[in-house]
């Protein structure tokens, strides 16, 4: 599926896939953050998303009503630790900034 004005090589090219866990629950423990759901769903965001947009395209993927709306979106960040670990930590979205960062 592209994007508008956009073809779908273009739309591989200019975007990211992410999964979005919808009604979600972010797990706290010793080994890390992790997010339980029971099931995920593919959606891809371009590279240049802005806050309002992804908000709008997770709307549309979950097919919302009107009267329906994001409570809170969070991203799972990884970065590495002690001798390449890798780790994650629960970042809420909250702005475009925060959109950027979790596309770079």
């Amino acid at each position: 599926m592209a994007f508008l004005g956009e073809t779908s090589s273009q739309t591989i090219v200019n975007s990211r896939l992410t999964f979005i866990f919808p009604n979600g629950s972010i797990i706290h423990n010793e080994y890390g953050v992790y997010f339980q759901s029971s099931t995920s769903i593919p959606i891809r965001v371009p590279n240049d998303c802005d806050f309002e947009t992804l908000k709008s395209r997770m709307h549309n993927t979950f097919q919302l009503t009107d009267d329906q709306y994001l409570d809170e979106i969070y991203y799972w960040q990884s970065f590495t630790y002690a001798g390449n670990q890798f780790g994650f930590q629960s970042m809420q979205l909250k702005n475009d900034d925060d959109v950027n960062t979790m596309l770079m």
